[in-house]
């Protein structure tokens, strides 16, 4: 979860207030608004991004060497 969140905050907000930098200089304080109308259009990638990290996490659990043996085991419990 600390991941997802550096992520977030890493990407996601850097590049909405690098990218509208100059606003921000004009006036602080619309750093809110500026953040409001920056963050939804990059929304989409950080989505991506958590999904595949949960495929990833997914799969590798999957290959580690105890998967076999809870397969085993569940369909062991199902049969019996």
């Amino acid at each position: 979860m600390p991941a997802v969140l550096n992520f977030f905050f890493g990407s996601i907000v850097g590049s909405s207030i690098f990218d509208n930098i100059t606003e921000l200089f004009n006036d602080i304080t619309n750093v809110p608004t500026v953040l409001g109308q920056t963050i939804p259009a990059v929304s989409n990638f950080f989505l991506n991004y958590v999904a595949l990290a949960a495929f990833a996490g997914f799969l590798i659990a999957l290959s580690s060497s105890q998967a076999p043996r809870l397969i085993v085991g569940g369909l062991k419990k199902r049969l019996m």
